[in-house]
């Protein structure tokens, strides 16, 4: 079951956890293990530098001997941030289950995975207000389930790249072979976990504010009224 709380393909897409894994690098080694000193160090006092021209260099080797093409990038998109401390506790406890003797602590991981989410999204807006923060596009979550070809046209023309049509309908046929929940329903709460939304939302304020994230009940309305 566990497909349906991370979703992975043998031949799709996924996150850079393993080519960041091999310089220390991948912020996700928290989520294995409780090992909150690591992530701070992680955060404030490794050369992440270093770590990525270990990713460059395994991306290389990839492509060795192939055409030369840009590679694009799996990362998540803005969502409700209680849904995501939400959903990221509750995969953080079944993977840390799998490595743990002892039971694992569901307070304990709310509030680990509130303070990890926390400081990706300081970083997010604090990127954001730099100089270079107009470089990237942002994808609203909600607008992508909504219409996932379409979103993706609007996110290739923010980084001046075309669509080919061949991408564009093995893109529509996987979700018209991929419906929600076919993998299994993936059920969870905040209240599993020691936490409040209306203290999440409230905490997640400015960035709220800043990409016009609306609540996941908002958001998935929107997606119904889009189907």
């Amino acid at each position: 079951g566990f497909e349906a709380l991370h979703l992975y393909d043998e031949d799709g897409s996924d996150e850079c956890h393993a080519f960041l894994a091999q310089s220390w690098g991948a912020a996700g080694l928290n989520n294995l293990f409780r090992v909150p000193a690591f992530f701070d160090w992680l955060m404030d006092g490794m050369d992440l530098a270093a770590t990525y021209r270990v990713h460059k260099r395994q991306l290389q080797c990839l492509q060795w001997r192939r055409e030369t093409k840009p590679w694009a990038l799996k990362y998540p998109t803005h969502r409700d941030p209680a849904q995501i401390v939400a959903s990221i506790s509750k995969l953080t406890c079944r993977l840390r289950e799998g490595y743990s003797a002892e039971p694992v602590d569901r307070i304990q991981v709310g509030k680990d995975m509130l303070d990890f989410i926390e400081r990706h999204i300081a970083r997010i807006l604090a990127f954001d207000e730099g100089p270079d923060g107009y470089r990237v596009v942002h994808v609203d979550y909600y607008a992508l389930v909504a219409d996932p070809v379409g979103e993706m046209r609007r996110l290739h023309r923010g980084i001046d790249i075309d669509t080919p049509e061949a991408v564009a309908k093995a893109v529509e046929d996987w979700h018209a072979s991929n419906p929600r929940n076919a993998r299994g329903r993936n059920d969870y709460s905040l209240e599993q976990f020691g936490l409040d939304a209306d203290a999440l939302h409230e905490r997640f304020a400015a960035y709220i504010e800043r990409f016009a994230i609306p609540t996941e009940a908002e958001g998935m309305a929107r997606v119904g009224e889009a189907g």
